[in-house]
């Protein structure tokens, strides 16, 4: 049974799952703990519900089940809006991380940051894969990049979110050679190509 988004258990209803009869007519099943109880758990406890049937003379049997409880959620994350991302260089690296403005699992424990950009890497015909890092580089610059986050938590469930990235450019040109000044004589045509 999977954990709920506060990492409690839900009792789940199972009576419909238990197959019962009696000799002398109806009988009544009931469950404890109750379908519907809230229970505090956590990743892989074992819970035992206990089935009883009651016939109309109030002999009863029993059985119980074990009912084990996973995490099956993936973490609650808030991606960041718009982004826009300044070169520094020819390249800006931004961490996965940097992307999600909140970040959190129902269930707790350390949390993996993943991105990827959709389409392709810098420069080459190669599609982006999940990682710790996105590439940006001055073919992006003025674009609109769509970069896809991934969180999972420790047991591998994992939530994705996407943003919006547009990159600029704020590196001013530098010139490398000057030209040296050039003294013309008014007397003669001057080409000046």
């Amino acid at each position: 049974v999977s954990l709920n988004d506060s990492c409690y258990l839900t009792v789940p209803d199972l009576r419909p799952k238990v197959t019962f009869s009696d000799n002398c007519g109806p009988a009544t099943l009931t469950q404890v703990p109750v379908p519907g109880t809230v229970i505090p758990s956590k990743h892989d406890s074992i819970h035992h519900f206990i089935f009883t049937v009651t016939d109309t003379s109030g002999l009863t049997a029993i059985c119980t089940t074990s009912v084990t409880v996973k995490d099956k959620l993936g973490p609650d994350i808030t991606c960041s809006t718009k982004r826009i991302i300044s070169l520094s260089g020819k390249m800006a690296i931004v961490t996965a991380e940097s992307f999600i403005t909140e970040a959190k699992d129902n269930c707790g424990g350390a949390l993996t940051y993943q991105a990827r950009r959709m389409g392709k890497i810098c420069g080459s015909n190669v599609d982006d894969d999940f990682g710790p890092t996105v590439d940006f580089c001055c073919d992006d610059v003025n674009d609109t990049i769509l970069v896809v986050i991934k969180v999972s938590d420790i047991r591998g469930n994992s939530t994705r979110c996407m943003d919006t990235v547009i990159v600029r450019d704020n590196i001013t040109p530098t010139i490398v050679h000057k030209l040296p000044d050039v003294t013309i004589s008014c007397e003669y045509l001057y080409n000046i190509n």
